[in-house]
């Protein structure tokens, strides 16, 4: 695992790399940076999708077929088209697994959920590459959603098409799908070439093919200025998860929200959750809680007897009425689970504030801390290791400074 910054390359060194160095090369400077990427040599695929075998074969077909799409494209999103093309299927690395058809019987090769998965191990690993800043909202977007165009034209959700597109064209996950297809050998490919279109024409329906779409502010013109600020991020999540189309709904669904919430940190040790946390409480007057306020010693038992306590701490200050900022890592979805169930059970709304810092940055952050507050690189090294990925259609996925907004009176 990469756990310093590494040498800056300059971009134009990189687009140079990407325009004229051969996919072996750029594969394995990739995987130095990247290093489940190098695992792609030995992961298999399902024969009758990816008759080309390997996900290193595919990556190499996919590569070859967006430099071809990529030809006439502005310089960053050539140079984003080609990143994404080689980093796409990265989550196929560790999400791919065999399992028995409930239908035939047969035992199959599946990758679920590899697209979010790839792009949220990207994320957190992206300050520790030399790759630029500059590429990595629009890298992560159509890593993430790379599978979302045949969904969408499945669902025709306009809020899920705005959410996805919020960082990208329309057009690069229509190449970068358009080079996924081609880079394969399939029996499907006619089929999946037609939902792609229906995709493309989904998007230049709402004018978001040739530039990124404005979730928010559609939203915000669609409910009136007026909505509260809360209102119109529960209803942002409502739509974006297909619960309903009109916003309207959402209004008479969350015309007179409680104030109350609870406000779910999620990061590394060494992220800055704990900063965050502290001003967010001061901001809206709530309580904080975190189990290691709870934890006198560190063993398995210690740590336990911590998180019940800070459960029970957390049922306490819903029952007061307190809004409550939960301050642990959250990097497992079982502990995410708990702290869901305790939210709805009082019937107060749940958001996550992700502080995506990468492993390098949360170790050098630590290492500044003193007492209990440090801990060993290598724990920081298997957070980043089991970090589960947070699921967009579960969570509203706020930024601290809309919880401040939802919350202030």
């Amino acid at each position: 695992m990469i756990v310093g910054k590494s040498i800056q390359t300059t971009a134009e060194v990189i687009a140079h790399r990407l325009d004229s160095a051969s996919f072996e090369e750029n594969f394995a400077w990739l995987s130095e940076q990247v290093p489940r990427l190098a695992l792609a040599v030995e992961t298999p695929q399902q024969p009758e999708w990816h008759g080309e075998g390997s996900v290193y074969n595919h990556l190499n077909m996919v590569f070859a077929e967006a430099r071809a799409l990529a030809a006439t494209l502005p310089d960053d999103e050539r140079y984003v088209l080609l990143l994404a093309s080689l980093l796409h299927d990265v989550g196929k690395t560790w999400c791919t697994r065999p399992r028995e058809d409930a239908k035939t019987g047969r035992t199959m090769i599946v990758s679920p959920r590899h697209a979010g998965e790839g792009a949220q191990y990207l994320q957190l690993l992206w300050d520790d590459m030399s790759l630029p800043v500059a590429w990595r909202d629009a890298v992560l977007s159509l890593v993430a959603f790379h599978h979302h165009p045949a969904r969408l034209a499945e669902s025709f959700n306009p809020w899920l098409l705005a959410y996805v597109t919020r960082c990208i064209p329309g057009r690069l996950l229509y190449l970068l799908e358009l080079a996924d297809i081609r880079g394969r050998i399939a029996a499907d490919k006619a089929g999946a070439l037609e939902r792609l279109e229906m995709f493309r024409l989904f998007c230049e329906e709402h004018d978001c093919y040739e530039r990124p779409s404005s979730l928010d502010h559609r939203l915000q013109t669609a409910m009136g200025n007026d909505s509260a600020t809360d209102t119109r991020l529960l209803t942002r999540h409502a739509l974006i998860r297909g619960k309903f189309l009109d916003p309207a709904q959402g209004v008479a669904c969350f015309h007179a929200p409680s104030a109350q919430r609870v406000v779910m940190m999620c990061g590394l040790a060494g992220s800055g959750k704990s900063t965050q946390a502290r001003s967010l409480a001061e901001a809206l007057n709530a309580v904080i809680i975190a189990p290691d306020d709870f934890r006198t010693r560190d063993d398995v038992k210690a740590r336990s007897d911590a998180w019940r306590q800070a459960i029970q701490a957390l049922k306490q200050a819903l029952g007061q009425g307190r809004s409550v900022i939960y301050d642990a890592c959250n990097v497992r979805q079982d502990y995410r689970n708990n702290i869901e169930r305790v939210a709805a059970a009082y019937n107060v709304p749940l958001g996550v504030v992700p502080v995506m810092t990468s492993p390098g940055d949360a170790m050098r952050r630590n290492r500044q801390r003193t007492g209990r507050d440090r801990v060993p690189d290598e724990v920081i090294a298997r957070q980043f290791e089991s970090f589960e990925r947070l699921d967009l259609t579960r969570y509203a996925f706020w930024s601290a400074e809309e919880v401040v907004a939802s919350l202030r009176h």
